[in-house]
């Protein structure tokens, strides 16, 4: 619920953003000062009262139902922690020299040098943890049997990776090795059950 929440807030903040004419983008054609006021209004006022009804409703959505530290569930969060740092990052980036601005500190430039390694931090464990979490099971944790499958199919992807990463990208970095890497065992991650459930098709009509 907070989540949808943050989400709709944040959407607020950035028409509120493009349409005042705070920030300049493609929607510059729109820029109407009074109604980056009424949108002010209208934000403080939606945002406070979607702040007010959760923190009203939320000793009411505890549940007692636990779950494994290797769940499925655990995943989901992880994932939802990682997806909101990396939100969190690039708002932090946008507002930046806005708020740099308005106290009087000068202009703020933010560009890749601070985008890409802040948003690669959330990104590759995000990425390990999709190739892995597919697997998991509901509540009672543990990967079904495909912890040793995942551990080969790391493994292929990391030459695979290393070597596609040596012939396009000449070895120049260590990112390129790594997200080959990782999105090539995401892909092959996806093909276990798959392959798994076609393995058992074909194996049912030799058992009769």
């Amino acid at each position: 619920m907070l989540l949808a929440v943050l989400g709709f807030s944040l959407s607020l903040i950035g028409t509120f953003l493009v349409r005042s004419g705070i920030l300049i983008s493609v929607h510059s054609f729109a820029v109407s000062p009074g109604r980056g006021v009424f949108l002010l209004t209208f934000l403080v006022v939606m945002i406070g009262a979607a702040l007010s009804l959760y923190a009203w409703r939320v000793p009411h959505l505890k549940s007692e139902a636990g779950f494994e530290l290797t769940a499925r569930e655990s995943f989901l969060l992880f994932n939802n922690i990682l997806l909101v740092t990396a939100c969190g990052t690039v708002f932090a980036g946008e507002m930046a020299p806005i708020i740099s601005l308005a106290l009087g500190l000068g202009k703020l430039s933010v560009g890749p040098p601070y985008f890409n390694p802040t948003f690669l931090i959330s990104m590759l464990p995000l990425l390990a943890l999709l190739a892995v979490g597919i697997h998991a099971r509901w509540k009672r944790g543990g990967l079904g049997g495909q912890g040793r499958t995942l551990l080969l199919t790391l493994a292929a992807s990391a030459i695979i990776g290393c070597v596609t990463a040596i012939v396009i990208f000449h070895g120049r970095g260590v990112l390129a090795p790594v997200g080959m890497t990782l999105g090539t065992w995401i892909i092959f991650s996806s093909l276990i059950d798959p392959i798994e459930r076609l393995r058992r098709r074909i194996a049912i009509p030799r058992a009769v």
